[in-house]
């Protein structure tokens, strides 16, 4: 395994921390925040928490990918520097003009494990970084792509109705990605991304095809 002082990617990755302390922690703790919304029926829940996703999958696009990752790969991280400000706009597109359904812990099986799945991208990813020799600042942490690409099929797949399915597309994508962390990069934390974006994606659409699941507009 590739130790992280020894890969570009780990060295612009403690780079990004140390640059942008204490930013990481802050946008930890905005994560942190829409967990806690899962508990609260507050009718502005829903419109906050998506504008603080957002918020963070536009930081990733315009700052870490390019700002700083363009320096390893400039072509395949200006693309994503493209596509996460893409992602950010849906998300608050929907969180402005109310076309998402609510996202809570109440939303039956699904709402329990969109709630753990959001649980594993906060804490989880990072321990399993830590045990597999991938630690911080040199390893990614949430908010950073990985993790917040599985934080947001947990906070999708809890949705009590339909979810139109362009805001799956570009977290999708992201999450084959993730391959490539784990076979060249050694990073075994990102084998929950891949296994996230598969399952996370064919449940939601197949919660699409029921009935039930009606558009709130």
């Amino acid at each position: 395994m590739t130790l992280p002082g020894q890969h570009p990617f780990f060295a612009m990755m403690a780079d990004y921390h140390t640059r942008l302390h204490p930013f990481p922690f802050i946008a930890f703790g905005l994560g942190f925040a829409v967990l806690m919304m899962f508990f609260s029926s507050h009718p502005k829940n829903r419109t906050i928490s998506l504008l603080i996703l957002a918020f963070l999958w536009a930081w990733n696009g315009l700052v870490l990918f390019t700002y700083q990752a363009a320096k390893l790969s400039p072509v395949i991280y200006a693309v994503q520097g493209i596509l996460f400000p893409i992602q950010a706009m849906l998300l608050g597109h929907a969180a402005c003009t109310g076309t998402l359904p609510n996202f809570s812990i109440n939303s039956g099986g699904s709402g329990k494990a969109g709630l753990a799945i959001m649980f594993t991208a906060l804490f989880l990813y990072p321990i399993v970084g830590n045990v597999t020799g991938h630690s911080f600042p040199s390893a990614p942490v949430f908010p950073e792509p990985c993790p917040l690409t599985i934080f947001t099929f947990g906070y999708l797949l809890s949705a009590d109705a339909r979810v139109r399915p362009v805001l799956v597309l570009i977290p999708f994508l992201w999450s084959l990605m993730g391959i490539v962390a784990v076979m060249k990069l050694g990073v075994a934390a990102d084998t929950i991304e891949v296994i996230a974006g598969i399952v996370c994606s064919a449940v939601i659409l197949k919660k699409n095809h029921k009935p039930s699941n009606v558009v709130r507009d």
